[in-house]
C-alpha cells in the first residue's frame, strides 16, 4: 500500500510506521521533523506543521495519491476539515485516531464500540468525540474509519494515572522515595502494548469491513494503576508509598492545584475495561498478548539510559504540594 502517516513520530504513530515499513509498503510521514530519533529512516519525510499551515500550504506538499491516510494530529473539529480538504480527493481511505476517552462514562460495565462517545468532563476527550461527530455527519468522497486507543505504551512511556509527558518524572520519585499520587487503588485500567496496537490499526486498511466504522483497539488483559506503580517500584527494588487522594477532594480543589487533574476527574478514575471482540473479528491477526508484567522491562530499559533520564521538575514540585496540602487538611 501506499500509506501517508499524519504524525508518524508519536508512541503509537511510530510503531504503525514500524510495521508498514516491515510490510513493504511506500509510507510518507508528515510531521515538523522536529524529534528525527523517533522517524523510520524507511519512511519518507514530510515537514509541516499541521496546525500553523493552512489547508493550501499543506496541499502544496501533500501532492501524491495514497491508498491510506492515518490521522494521529487532529484534535478539533477544524482540524480534521482541514486535513480532510487536502486528503480526501487524495486517499482512500482516512482513518481517523480518536480516542477511547471519548466514551460516555457508563459506570462498570464493559465498555463496547456501542457505547456512546461525548458527554465529556475532560475538554480533550470531548473534542475527540466532537471530531468524530463531524467525521460521521460531514460527506466524503473517500471511506473512513475511526480507531480509539486507550492508555498505549512502549519504549518511550511509561502509563501511568497521573503523569507528565516527561515520563521518567515518576521513575525519579519512586528512586527518591518520594510518594506517589494514586487516585483510587482499585480503580481498573486497560494498557495496550503499542507495537501490538500497531498490528491492529494496520489491519484496518483498506479493509472493507472497517468503511464507516470505530473500533477501540485494546488488549484483553486490564489491571489498576496501583499494581502498575507496584510493579515498576519492585522492578527497581525500591519501596513505594501510594498516597490515594480521592477525586472529590481533586475536584474541590483543581483551582489551586498545580498539575491538570482534568485527565483523572474526566477519565482515569474511572474502570476502564475494554471488550476488543470487534477489532479481533476484523483482524484476525491482532493478538494482544503482552501483558503489562512483560512489556514494562521494556520501558524500564529505555529509561535506564541517562540520555532519557528527563524529570519535570515543576510537575514534580506541583505535586509534593499537592500532596502535602491533601496529607495537612
Amino acid at each position: 500500500m501506499k500509506i501517508l502517516i499524519i504524525g508518524g513520530s508519536g508512541i503509537i504513530s511510530g510503531e504503525l510506521c514500524k510495521v508498514a515499513c516491515d510490510r513493504g509498503d511506500e509510507v510518507t510521514i508528515l510531521n515538523r521533523g522536529k524529534r528525527p530519533e523517533q522517524l523510520d529512516s524507511r519512511a519518507k519525510l514530510l515537514i509541516a506543521d499541521v496546525h500553523l499551515e493552512s489547508a493550501e500550504e499543506l496541499a502544496a506538499k501533500i501532492t501524491e495519491e495514497y491508498d491510506v491516510v492515518a490521522d494521529y494530529l487532529s484534535y478539533v473539529p477544524s482540524d480534521v476539515e482541514k486535513m480532510l480538504k487536502v486528503v480526501e480527493d487524495r486517499c482512500k481511505q482516512y482513518v481517523f485516531i480518536s480516542s477511547a476517552t471519548a466514551y460516555k462514562d457508563i459506570g462498570d460495565q464493559i465498555y463496547t464500540e456501542q457505547v456512546p462517545v461525548g458527554d465529556c468532563y475532560w475538554n480533550y476527550a470531548q473534542l475527540k468525540a466532537d471530531c468524530e461527530h463531524y467525521l460521521e455527519n460531514r460527506e466524503l468522497h473517500c471511506k473512513y474509519t475511526i480507531v480509539r486507543p486507550y492508555v498505549t505504551y512502549g519504549r518511550t512511556r511509561l502509563p501511568y494515572q497521573v503523569a507528565p509527558l516527561q515520563y521518567y518524572t515518576i521513575i525519579d520519585r519512586i528512586k527518591k522515595h518520594k510518594p506517589i499520587m494514586i487516585c483510587g487503588k482499585d480503580t481498573q485500567c486497560t494498557v495496550t502494548f503499542a507495537p501490538e496496537f500497531a498490528v491492529g490499526v494496520y489491519g484496518l486498511f483498506l479493509n472493507e469491513k472497517a468503511y464507516g466504522e470505530a473500533y477501540h483497539v485494546t488488549t484483553h488483559h486490564h489491571t489498576t494503576w496501583a499494581h502498575i506503580v507496584t510493579l515498576v517500584a519492585e522492578k527497581l527494588g525500591e519501596p513505594l508509598t501510594l498516597v490515594d487522594v480521592p477525586k472529590e477532594y481533586l475536584l474541590a480543589h483543581q483551582e489551586e492545584i498545580g498539575i491538570d487533574v482534568n485527565e483523572i476527574l474526566g477519565d482515569k478514575s474511572r474502570n476502564m475495561i475494554f471488550d476488543n471482540s470487534k477489532i479481533r473479528e476484523a483482524v484476525p491477526e491482532f493478538v494482544p498478548e503482552t501483558s503489562i508484567d512483560q512489556g514494562i522491562d521494556v520501558v524500564l530499559q529505555y529509561f535506564s539510559k541517562e540520555e532519557h533520564q528527563i524529570v519535570n521538575e515543576k510537575w514534580d514540585a506541583a505535586l509534593d504540594e499537592l500532596l502535602k496540602n491533601y496529607e495537612n487538611r
